[in-house]
């Protein structure tokens, strides 16, 4: 089972874990970092995975935090393409900071926020770790780049943009841990996934 890189702290342990199973919560309660229950959900399930491929579908653009050969943090904003695995794709030159990270060390953390933000109640997006991989197989470059012009018209629009785009490498994120987050169903609504685990079966 994936481990998330961290030990919380004596200030997290009356925090409430989501134990979730193929993909699906009944147990949405959240227990505030002080005291009492912040909200509390009905019981019915909800599929975790459809969720965030729902959200991923709506955003755009994410933040790919990665790792220097000196253990600095460095952060950059990607857009990106995903496909029913949830897995990312995005481009970059190879020459990208966050590439030569990824190709020293390729685990990363990614966040994607939806833009209707302007409350409290409306916030919601989704945080993850997984392990980056540049595409190397032709096909499956084809298919991604194919994709990522069809939800970039932009790129289509502009031949020498398309042209600089092809000749970039693009890269594949496969998450192997998920975190949802969705005030729309109460304050400090989160679930999380063991994302391996669950395709393991």
């Amino acid at each position: 089972m994936y481990q998330p890189p961290w030990v919380p702290d004596e200030g997290q342990t009356n925090r409430k874990t989501h134990r979730i199973e193929a993909g699906t919560a009944t147990d949405y309660s959240h227990a505030g970092p002080e005291k009492g229950t912040l909200n509390a959900m009905p019981d019915e399930p909800i599929d975790i995975l459809h969720e965030a491929a729902v959200l991923l579908a709506e955003c755009r653009t994410a933040s790919l935090a990665t790792v220097d050969a000196h253990k600095r943090p460095h952060a950059a904003n990607i857009q990106y393409v995903h496909d029913d695995r949830l897995r990312l794709y995005f481009v970059s030159g190879e020459d990208a900071a966050h590439s030569r990270h990824v190709a020293v060390n390729p685990e990363v953390a990614l966040t994607v926020y939806h833009p209707e933000d302007l409350e409290p109640a409306s916030i919601r997006g989704l945080q993850l770790h997984g392990r980056v991989q540049p595409i190397t197989d032709e096909a499956e470059r084809s298919r991604v780049l194919t994709r990522y012009i069809d939800r970039f018209p932009f790129i289509a629009a502009d031949a020498a943009l398309r042209a600089a785009v092809e000749k970039q490498t693009f890269y594949r994120i496969t998450p192997a841990w998920l975190r949802l987050i969705d005030n729309r169903r109460g304050f400090g609504w989160k679930v999380e996934i063991d994302v391996a685990a669950n395709e393991r079966g």
